[in-house]
């Protein structure tokens, strides 16, 4: 589970030797729980959203998904399928104890058409991959940040997508999800359509 403090400096390396993300281990950013955590994943993560909807891997995960499902690019149906490949498919585990660590929506579509996961799959990984696949199928999406226990720190990330004017949350780490309306407000979201 995503549980950091929202803080207001940023780390001294990153992404492909971009300034502020953490250390970067090809396309899986790690760095140490920290004050300054929940700015360095809402960086990382829009950095790999931006990337994600440039993807060949991730345009190809989506039409894959969107055709095993029978759904078309832009409709509901699209969501509802990327939402529940995900869910269904991926599955979730906790970082490492002490770490964040977030695998760019590229590197886990390149894993997944190799029948492999990411060995860390959180709420993180699964919004910025749904979100990315959203875009790649023609739906608006954004990520969410949210403190569900209402302690001050951002405890849950999930997709987003806006379907004829509504917004809904795609969770991706329950298996058997299906969209429902987003009724609490996030903290903080990055990548808005």
């Amino acid at each position: 589970m995503l549980r950091l403090s929202q803080g207001s400096g940023l780390g001294s390396t990153g992404v492909k030797g971009r300034p502020g993300i953490g250390s970067s281990i090809g396309e899986v950013v790690q760095f140490p729980i920290s004050p300054d955590s929940a700015n360095q994943v809402m960086q990382a993560s829009q950095e790999f959203l931006h990337r994600g909807e440039q993807s060949e891997s991730v345009s190809h995960l989506a039409r894959s998904v969107l055709s095993q499902a029978g759904a078309n690019p832009g409709t509901p149906q699209a969501a509802q399928a990327i939402q529940t490949y995900i869910s269904d498919t991926v599955g979730y585990t906790d970082d490492p104890v002490g770490m964040e660590s977030i695998t760019s929506p590229d590197e886990f579509a390149s894993m997944l058409a190799q029948g492999q996961v990411p060995k860390w799959r959180d709420c993180d990984d699964t919004a910025i991959l749904a979100a990315s696949l959203a875009r790649q199928a023609g739906l608006p999406a954004d990520i969410a940040y949210y403190d569900l226990d209402n302690d001050g720190e951002l405890d849950h990330a999930m997709a987003r997508t806006w379907i004829q004017g509504r917004v809904y949350g795609m969770e991706t780490t329950v298996p058997g999800g299906k969209l429902t309306p987003e009724t609490v407000a996030p903290l903080a979201t990055i990548g808005g359509p």
